[in-house]
């Protein structure tokens, strides 16, 4: 399994929204996506994460409950402005 990191706001279920990363960190705090560990695809030459349903309803979990879960890393967005600012 490889970790993504999530770099789109506009769409969670989209592979394209997603970039891999060598190596996976903690990310400080919870509410906002941040970034996903699964198994890896190859679309248009790009590396990209397999989102199935399984994920997807893990990632919705993760948002609703406000809480890291097992494949799904979320961080803080600092002030309720929706600025995207990350503590």
């Amino acid at each position: 399994m490889t970790w993504f990191i999530y770099v789109n706001s506009l769409d969670p279920t989209d592979p394209a929204s997603y970039i891999p990363v060598s190596e996976s960190t903690a990310v400080p705090g919870k509410y906002r996506l941040c970034a996903i560990q699964t198994v890896p695809q190859i679309l248009d030459g790009v590396q990209r994460p397999v989102i199935d349903n399984k994920l997807l309803g893990e990632i919705i979990q993760a948002l609703e409950k406000g809480l890291d879960s097992e494949h799904v890393m979320l961080m803080v967005v600092k002030g309720s402005s929706g600025s995207g600012r990350i503590d």
